[in-house]
């Protein structure tokens, strides 16, 4: 599923856009709209996937013992920072390299305010890292909380979600820890959605029940929710406030069709590399690369461009990775 989230994402940082003149030339038109527009608006449930697959994964591996959990959560966080870090000093490099040092790294203080998530300034997807941070040291106890009072832990986590909403695009603020809050208070609940459908076993019930229906009838029922979901996000309701509700029906659908085809290579070639196709993407994306990835013109080699490119610095930063993860984890090994 990482793989399907960071597909959706790139093609969100691309194509959710009507000012689209100079940057990419679409071929097919819905309703006045380029018809990638509505696959863009759709794919809005990309951080929900990611923060779903965290919140379920975290509740397979939480037993009794946190200390364990939290120490192997540890490791993991610390790999990632460390991709991070890789990827902060090359791209700083790269546009010092450029001519353009005044954005990036800009100055010292900028440069470790975005080192230590403080600030996202240098690439606006890595507001996310700082979040993560707050799932992963607040996973206990409400993982713990789902467990123990699943029904007042939902109620509570709705109010967040809707109150952090409501922060964040109804009351506009210039505060960090504000901000901090409601991103937090909205991925909490899209991560809660994870460890509930770990707890209740949601999609293996779901994967019975329809498959119960012969596969001549599935796969229209799929395009037919598809398509509608594609016309309502694009046309009536492109709020991002419904993204974690279509975004389940997605990630369901996505379950059902590897459990019928058994495996999805592209969308696991593109997992194991999801982190850092999320730290650098939108590099290629934005003018102070010159817009790279828009090079390519039409739609789908603009999008395969920019996997293309994602992935060429995700090999160099895995290689890289390679020296501190065999001196920091060798104890792992």
């Amino acid at each position: 599923m990482h793989g399907l989230a960071i597909l959706s994402m790139c093609l969100l940082h691309l194509f959710c856009r009507l000012d689209y003149e100079g940057l990419f030339r679409p071929l097919l038109f819905l309703f006045g709209k380029p018809l990638i527009y509505y696959f863009a608006q759709l794919s809005d449930f990309c951080v929900m996937a990611f923060a779903f697959c965290t919140g379920y994964g975290h509740s397979v591996l939480l037993g009794e013992d946190a200390k364990s959990y939290y120490k192997d959560r540890g490791r993991a966080l610390l790999r990632l920072l460390l991709n991070f870090w890789i990827v902060l000093i090359l791209f700083s490099g790269l546009s010092l390299a450029l001519g353009k040092g005044s954005v990036m790294p800009a100055s010292a203080g900028e440069f470790f305010a975005n080192m230590f998530l403080v600030s996202n300034s240098f690439n606006g997807a890595w507001w996310y890292l700082s979040t993560y941070v707050l799932l992963v040291l607040t996973s206990v106890p409400v993982i713990r909380m789902i467990r123990r009072f699943p029904l007042t832990t939902g109620i509570v986590l709705s109010a967040v979600y809707l109150l952090s909403y409501l922060l964040r695009f109804r009351w506009e603020t210039d505060s960090w820890t504000v901000r901090q809050l409601y991103l937090y208070g909205m991925t909490v609940f899209e991560y809660a959605m994870g460890a509930y459908c770990q707890k209740y076993k949601v999609f293996s019930a779901v994967t019975e029940k329809v498959r119960r229906l012969p596969l001549a009838g599935r796969i229209p029922l799929a395009l037919v929710l598809t398509a509608g979901m594609l016309l309502l996000r694009g046309t009536v309701v492109p709020s991002l406030f419904v993204a974690p509700f279509t975004g389940i029906v997605i990630l369901l659908l996505f379950h059902l069709l590897y459990q019928d085809t058994g495996r999805l290579p592209v969308t696991e070639f593109l997992g194991r590399h999801s982190a850092n196709i999320w730290l650098t993407h939108l590099f290629f994306v934005t003018s102070h690369f010159g817009h790279l990835a828009y090079r390519a013109v039409y739609p789908v080699p603009v999008l395969l461009f920019l996997l293309l490119l994602s992935l060429g610095v995700s090999l160099l930063v895995k290689g890289i990775m390679f020296f501190p993860e065999r001196w920091i984890f060798r104890r792992d090994r």
